[in-house]
């Protein structure tokens, strides 16, 4: 099977979907709008913050289904 690569060659770059599109990953999951993260990582974060801005990374990633929880 060939590799596909999107883009022009140009230096602008690729864009996927536009500012309230949907986009999904793998064919495996339902496209899904972009995620906001509500705790966002700053520099002197206690320990708790660092694991909440973590776990809500996770819940978004695992949505867009570029990774999976066990």
């Amino acid at each position: 099977m060939a590799v596909e690569y999107l883009g022009n060659g140009n230096d602008d770059g690729v864009n996927f979907g536009i500012v309230d599109a949907k986009i999904g990953f793998y064919g495996v999951t339902t496209p899904v709008a972009k995620q906001t993260l509500t705790n966002a990582v700053v520099a002197g974060a206690s320990l708790f913050m660092l694991q909440r801005g973590l776990c809500e990374i996770n819940v978004a990633l695992a949505a867009l289904g570029l990774i999976t929880t066990v």
